[in-house]
C-alpha cells in the first residue's frame, strides 16, 4: 500500500470514527504502527487533520483526529484519483485477460459503486468466459480480381492457432492498407463449430485500380506542356503496379513506365522495374534516350532492408 492509499484510508476511517487510536488503525488496516505515526503527522502538516482533546472520563484525556475542511476536500479528490487508477487497473486487467486465452467470447465487466455520504467507491471486475477456439479456414468473398494467394499475404494468423479477435482487426487493417480495397467486414459464427474452429469469411469491396491524370503547364523557355498519366494498381491480380506518364512541350517529350511487383518470390520482396524513352530538341543539339533499371529490394527487418540495383542509358 502506498502513502497515497494509506492517506485515503485514514482519512476515510477518522472522518467515520474520530477517536480511533493509532495502534487500532495499525492493526485494522495492517500497517505498521510507525508508518501511521508518520502518515498522521504528513496529515496534520499538511492541514488535512488537525488534533483535539477530548474526555469521557475526568481523570483521562485522549485525543481525537477531526478533518479539517482542506482534509475533507483533498479526501475527495484521492478517492476519485484512486477510482481512476483502479478503472485504468480494469482495463490492464481486461487486455491481460483477452490475451492468450483462447476464449471465442470474453466480456470483462466493471461496476463501480460509489458512496457519496462518504466519498467512496468500490470497483467489482466479472468476467464472463466462452468457449475455447482455434482458427478455422479462412474465405474471401467480393473481390473476384484480386487473387487470393494475394491477399492471404495480410492475414495475421494461421489456422490451427488460438483464437484472438484481436488479430482479426489487425488483418482487416493490413487488407485495406493494399489500397485495393474500400470495405472490409468479417463474418464470425455465433460460436465454434463442434471440432472448437471458427471459420472467418472477409466481405470485401474493390476500390478501382485505375486512375487517370491529366495535366497541363507553361513555361517561358518551353512554351506549353502537356502531361498525361495512367495507373493500374492490381494489374495481374496480385498487387502489381503500373504506372505511366506521357510528359510533352515544344522542346522535350517523354514517355515512362513504372512497374511494381510486391512479394516478389518471398512476401518480404518487391520487385521494381523502370523505362523511359525521351527526345529532347534544343538550338544546341537534339538527343534521344533510351534510360531503364531494375531493383529488388529485400526487407530484412522492420527497420532494415537492402536493394540489388541495375540500371542502363541508351
Amino acid at each position: 500500500m502506498n502513502n497515497k492509499d494509506i492517506h485515503l484510508d485514514l482519512l476515510r476511517k477518522l472522518e467515520a470514527n474520530p477517536e480511533y487510536t493509532q495502534r487500532e488503525l495499525s492493526q485494522e488496516m495492517g500497517v505498521s504502527l510507525g508508518k501511521i505515526n508518520y502518515c498522521m503527522k504528513k496529515l496534520i502538516e499538511k492541514g488535512w487533520i488537525k488534533l483535539s482533546n477530548f474526555s469521557h472520563n475526568p481523570n483521562k484525556v485522549g485525543y481525537i483526529y477531526l478533518l479539517t475542511p482542506k482534509g475533507i476536500e483533498q479526501k475527495s479528490r484521492l478517492t476519485f484519483s484512486f477510482l481512476a487508477i483502479k478503472l485504468e487497473e480494469y482495463e490492464m486487467l481486461k487486455n491481460e485477460i483477452s490475451k492468450d486465452t483462447c476464449y471465442y467470447s470474453l466480456t470483462v465487466k466493471n461496476q463501480v459503486v460509489l458512496n457519496k455520504a462518504m466519498n467512496t467507491g468500490d470497483v467489482t471486475i466479472m468476467v464472463e468466459k466462452g468457449d475455447i477456439a482455434s482458427f478455422g479456414p479462412t474465405t474471401f468473398k467480393g473481390a473476384p480480381t484480386i487473387k487470393t494467394s494475394y491477399l492471404e499475404n495480410f492475414i495475421k494468423y494461421e489456422q490451427g492457432a488460438c483464437w484472438d479477435a484481436g488479430k482479426i482487426e489487425k488483418t482487416k487493417n493490413a487488407l485495406i492498407s493494399t489500397g485495393l480495397l474500400s470495405v472490409v467486414n468479417e463474418t464470425l459464427p455465433d460460436k465454434p463449430y463442434s471440432d472448437g474452429t471458427v471459420p472467418v469469411i472477409f466481405d470485401l469491396k474493390e476500390r478501382s485500380p485505375r486512375t487517370i491524370r491529366l495535366g497541363a503547364s507553361y513555361y517561358t523557355d518551353e512554351g506549353p506542356g502537356i502531361v498525361v498519366g495512367w495507373q493500374h494498381r492490381n494489374l495481374f491480380g496480385a498487387g502489381e503496379e503500373l504506372d505511366t506518364n506521357l510528359r510533352a512541350n515544344f522542346l522535350e517529350q517523354s514517355l515512362s513506365a513504372d512497374f511494381e511487383k510486391p512479394f516478389f518470390g518471398s512476401e518480404d520482396q518487391t520487385l521494381n522495374i523502370d523505362a523511359e524513352l525521351s527526345h529532347l530538341d534544343s538550338d544546341a543539339y537534339e538527343e534521344y534516350k533510351i534510360s531503364s533499371s531494375v531493383n529488388l529490394q529485400k526487407d530484412f527487418t522492420d527497420n532494415l532492408s537492402g536493394s540489388f540495383f541495375w540500371w542502363s542509358v541508351i
